[in-house]
Order: C-alpha cells, then structure tokens, then sequence
C-alpha cells in the first residue's frame, strides 16, 4: 500500500479549515477499501490499481465520508461523470425495509427454497434482510397445489416433476405428459352415440367429464357409450329381450332378472339354474313306451298327452287324470245320480237312483268311448240319443229316428254301450229287461 501527501498523523481530522485540507492522504492500494480500514483521517482518498479493467480502466476512486457509531469507515465510490453511486447499504423488499450494511466490505447474498406461503410478504420470490448477519436471502417459495386457478399469481412456485406422468426438455424447459408431442392431453371424449343435447365427443366442463352407468330398453346394441348431457355420457347396458330361435344374435344379449319360482341363482357365481335342478338336466323331451321316439314341446313349450281308445285325459289345475275302460284300460268311473236329467262323460258308469226315473244322454264320442248304466231303484233309468245317434242292442234291434232311446225296467237292470264312431253306439253287455224304442 503506497501512501501520498502529508501523514495521517500531521492532520487535524476534526480542522480542515485551512489550506492542508488539499494535502489529505491518497491511499494507492490493489484493494478496495473496507469498513475497517479507519486509520485514515476524513476525506481521506483512496485509489485502486490492481486488476483495473473497463470502464474504469485507471482504478476506482474512493473518500472517506465518516466514521459510523460503531467504529466503521464509511467510503463513498466516485465514478468519471462525478456522481457519487456508492452502495452504503443494501435494503430488502419487505414491508419492514430493513437495511443491511456492509461488514469487512461485502453483503452476503443467499439464494433459498421455502415453504409455500411462508414468505414474509406472501409472494413467490422475495429478497429478506438480516441486519444483524449482514446477509440478504434470496427466497423462491416451492409450488402448491391448488383446488381452482388462482385469483393471483402468488401460489405460483418452482416445482420438479413426477418422471412416471411428465418430460422436461433440458434445452428449453418445456414441460410435456409422458409419450411426447405426439400425445397430447384428453380434453374430450368420444362416445358410440349422442342424444342432444348429449355430444360427440363429450368435451369438459371445468376440467371434468361426468361418467356415469345407465339400464336401458333393448335395442340391439348390448353395452354402449352414450352422451344424452353436455359434459357427460352413459355407459349404457341394455335389458335382455326375447326373441324366437331363429332370430337370435349377440345383438340381443342383454341384463336380466329371473324368476324365483322358477330359477335359482348362485349369489357367489351368478350362475343361473331351473328351480330344484343344480345337479339334474331339465326335461326336454318326453318318450312313451310304444315307440315313436321322443316327443317334443310345441312353440309354446307344450306338449298334449292323448288317451287311445276308451282312455281319458283330463287336465286341472296341476293335476293330469287318466281315466278309461276300452283299448287303453283303466276302467270306468262310476257316480250316483239322482237328477231328472243328466249327460254321460267320457268313459263314465252311472248309478241312476231317482224314484222318478233318470233321462241320460250320450256326448259326442269317439271310438272306444264306454257308458254304463244302472237302475239303483224303483225309477227307470232311460238312455236317450242325440237326433243322429244310433244305438243298437244285439243283432236287430236299434233306435230310430229323434226321440229314440233304451230304457230299463226293473231295479238292477244295467247295460254298457261302447262308441264305434262319433254318432253310433253299441250295447255289448245288458242285464235284466232293456226296451229299444
């Protein structure tokens, strides 16, 4: 360090009144000075020559204004237009503006990552004093998230990304989602079908597309995405329908209930079974024992059991009755009558117990059909015909014309006669007296 002009020492620092304040000390020294360079008197100039570079090519230029309360040397740089722009202190932007000074000639600025939100001032990034550590922080505060775009810009951060979900460019920071620019964002929906004011596609609202799941009437298109709403669409399935043999398709597949009087379902599997039949095939098909083959139902699932030849069946309610006498036996089925009139069924003996007598008349018959009679009293039992009945007892005798009949005479006379074509009877057994008129 090169000293010019007259000693510190020789100068009154407190009378710069006479001519020695133009002999105040020059310093020469390849340093700036500092705060605690204070051996040198006020006004005390100071040049630097170390390491001189643009504008200031010739060194810098420095005084000495004061000293501060504590001690410190306060130099004030002069630059070549005359101005004095020396920084005394450095000054942070919070609503407190506090100041920093310089301690052994330098202020330490710090960069730092904060909380979001925990800046003093409530923004992103915010220059913080110390007074006390000489130090001036930096703060960027990190991103956050946020449930709606923000009135403002202060919940704006910095943030890294998730490598599964973003790319970053390196070169230009571009931020893109995982699969490159050729992937953009979805920011609509594509839908099988609209219904306005549904549409295709189905754009956001908000950032949102509302899905929901829908049951509809069939309509040959089992499950389908259908938008019937702006922002929102269906995923539809359609109920099962039904349809002939011949007409079905995979078009008409569709949701379902079923009968639990006739079906049973596993809760666990939702494997659907007849009632009572989890281990047994249902019946399908029926087989009689005289050939033919088996016997399939109808177009509606049914299938008609026919009596032969003086067998009856007669169907009610769940119940199946096989009744008869003839080719297929069985017998006859006997009642009492005490009635002035009645009609014979098929295959059926009448006991006719009426002290008045009884009037019995033949149904239409076919071969085979057999009727029975008997006089149970004193009341004679007569069989009257149809007006193109027939009815014919041994070789000769036979009714005819309208108002032709048989009639008993006496109590226990009984007769059978048997059908051999739907008008014409036969009398094949007979007891006691029969008058044929």
């Amino acid at each position: 360090m090169t000293r010019f002009g007259i000693p510190g020492q020789n100068v009154n620092s407190l009378a710069y009144a006479d001519e020695r304040l133009a002999g105040v000390p020059v310093v020469q020294a390849p340093r700036r000075p500092a705060v605690t360079d204070k051996e040198f008197p006020i006004w005390c100039e100071w040049r630097t020559n170390k390491d001189a570079q643009a504008p200031a090519a010739e060194g810098e230029f420095w005084k000495l204004i004061r000293f501060e309360s504590n001690g410190d040397a306060t130099w004030v740089r002069y630059f070549s237009d005359g101005v004095s722009t020396g920084v005394v202190d450095i000054r942070d932007q919070v609503g407190t503006d506090v100041t920093v000074d310089p301690v052994t000639g330098k202020i330490d600025i710090d960069a730092a990552i904060v909380g979001n939100g925990t800046n003093p001032s409530g923004i992103p990034f915010e220059s913080v004093a110390d007074a006390g550590t000489h130090t001036l922080d930096l703060k960027l505060q990190l991103a956050t998230a946020v449930t709606a775009t923000p009135g403002d810009s202060n919940d704006a951060g910095i943030a890294s990304f998730n490598t599964a979900q973003f790319t970053v460019d390196a070169t230009s920071g571009m931020v893109g989602l995982v699969g490159g620019g050729g992937n953009p964002p979805v920011l609509s929906v594509g839908v099988d079908s609209n219904t306005a004011p549904g549409t295709d596609p189905v754009l956001a609202n908000a950032g949102m597309i509302t899905i929901g799941g829908a049951l509809v009437a069939a309509h040959s298109v089992p499950v389908e995405t259908h938008s019937r709403a702006v922002n929102a669409f269906d995923v539809e399935i359609q109920r099962a329908t039904v349809s002939t043999d011949g007409t079905k398709a995979a078009t008409n597949a569709g949701l379902m209930s079923a009968n639990s009087a006739q079906f049973q379902m596993d809760a666990a599997t939702g494997f659907l079974s007849l009632k009572g039949s989890t281990s047994l095939a249902p019946i399908l098909t029926l087989t009689g024992t005289g050939g033919g083959g088996a016997l399939s139902p109808d177009a509606n699932g049914n299938v008609s059991i026919a009596g032969a030849s003086g067998v009856t069946v007669t169907g009610v309610g769940s119940t199946l009755t096989i009744t008869g006498s003839g080719a297929g036996g069985g017998g006859l089925t006997w009642r009492e009558e005490t009635g002035a009139t009645a009609t014979f069924l098929t295959d059926e003996g009448i006991f006719a117990n009426r002290g008045a007598g009884v009037v019995l008349t033949l149904p239409a018959a076919v071969v085979g059909d057999t009727f029975a009679a008997y006089q149970e009293g004193t009341g004679v039992v007569r069989i009257a015909q149809n007006a193109s009945d027939q009815i014919k007892f041994g070789t000769s005798s036979s009714t005819t014309g309208v108002g032709g009949y048989i009639e008993s005479l006496n109590e226990g006379d009984c007769v059978t006669l048997v059908a051999v074509a739907a008008n014409r009877f036969r009398v094949i057994n007979s007891v006691g007296s029969w008058t044929v008129a």
